[in-house]
């Protein structure tokens, strides 16, 4: 076990990215970041063509939006935590925190990617027949959506990983 750290020891921890623990973190970030920057791109008012009068940032959209960008925060903060020092990336697993941040982004990540997912093949149908026009953030919400999908099945994997760790001491 690394001993207690003092001010002077950050340094850089390349090794928290050798193993299954530090890459899923990395993969949970990435993914996170997308699944925030492709709503993020959609999140504007849809007037310039004029032919549809409202905003791609529906609830589904604003719960990814949330879900995403929450998620992402804790993420890379974590991450960057672990690589910052050996004794944190030893001990943060061990930790309450990090089982509680996979329990809910997993369930949370499932649950806004289904609920997008829904929504947006919805609104999309409702709008071809009503007005003969595709939604426009069409496709960046459905690759949102299953990007959250895959990301809710990852943090899962970590939580179980993280038990793992948990029971070996």
């Amino acid at each position: 076990m690394p001993s207690e750290p003092s001010c002077k020891e950050y340094a850089c921890n390349p090794s928290f990215l050798g193993n299954a623990t530090g890459i899923l973190k990395v993969v949970e970030t990435i993914l996170s970041l997308i699944c925030f920057g492709l709503i993020l791109h959609y999140f504007r008012g849809l007037n310039s063509d004029r032919s549809y009068g409202g905003s791609a940032l529906d609830q589904g959209a604003g719960f990814m939006f949330c879900v995403s960008f929450g998620f992402f925060l804790s993420s890379a903060l974590m991450l960057i935590g672990s690589m910052m020092h050996p004794y944190t990336a030893h001990i943060l697993p061990r930790t309450i925190f990090e089982s509680l941040h996979h329990i809910f982004a997993g369930i949370l990540f499932m649950a806004a990617g289904t609920y997008l997912l829904i929504q947006t093949v919805q609104k999309n149908n409702d709008l071809k027949i009503l007005i003969g026009i595709k939604d426009p953030g069409y496709n960046g919400k459905i690759a949102a959506a299953v990007l959250g999908l895959i990301n809710g099945i990852l943090h899962a994997l970590s939580q179980n990983l993280t038990n793992k760790i948990r029971k070996e001491g």
